[in-house]
């Protein structure tokens, strides 16, 4: 497909504002079961997150722009990972959660929105002045300490989840560099 005249991020601005409201609403919805005494660190651990999501929306969308990305491009990336409908779905499980074990399970899925964001950013080559991955670390570190202050094993299950998604990503990237490197004289 051949880019077009025309350059934004449409479709990833609306994928990563809807990233920082599953966020934020995530933790913010952790708060409702918090102790009391923990309830304020939790809202402004929410407050954090909401402004650290938005800082990444704000820079990757800068430089889809700068880098003359167009709007079709993204939405095609975006649209082959399903990733409207997975915010969409999470939007709406967390509407209806209504325990701390709902959003446990809301909690391991959140890496994939982070998978997400990796891969359109690799695929379209954007380059960013900053590391995107530890950025999303500390958003995803973020909302683990907030939801370990109301349930420890649902933390736990979502530590697990991000311990296999950085490992998935070690194993990619490791791939990825031996692809590239040259082969010796015996072809390998």
């Amino acid at each position: 497909m051949a880019k077009e005249d025309k350059t934004g991020s449409n479709g990833m601005e609306a994928y990563l504002a809807g990233t920082g409201e599953v966020m934020t609403q995530f933790v913010a919805r952790t708060a409702a079961f918090a102790p009391p005494e923990a309830a304020e660190v939790v809202r402004l651990i929410a407050a954090t997150i909401e402004r650290s999501t938005a800082f990444v929306a704000e820079a990757v969308e800068a430089a889809l722009e700068a880098g003359g990305v167009g709007v079709d491009e993204i939405q095609e990336t975006l649209d082959s990972f399903g990733a409207g409908q997975l915010i969409e779905g999470l939007t709406g499980q967390l509407k209806a959660a209504t325990s701390a074990a709902d959003l446990a399970v809301i909690g391991t899925i959140l890496p994939i929105i982070k998978k997400i964001i990796r891969f359109v950013v690799q695929i379209r080559e954007v380059r960013l002045e900053f590391d995107l991955d530890r950025i999303l670390e500390f958003i995803d570190e973020l909302a683990t300490t907030a939801f370990d202050l109301v349930s420890p094993k649902g933390a736990e299950a979502m530590h697990r989840s991000e311990l296999r998604f950085l490992e998935s990503q070690f194993h990619l990237d490791r791939l990825a560099s031996l692809r590239e490197a040259p082969a010796d004289s015996n072809g390998r």
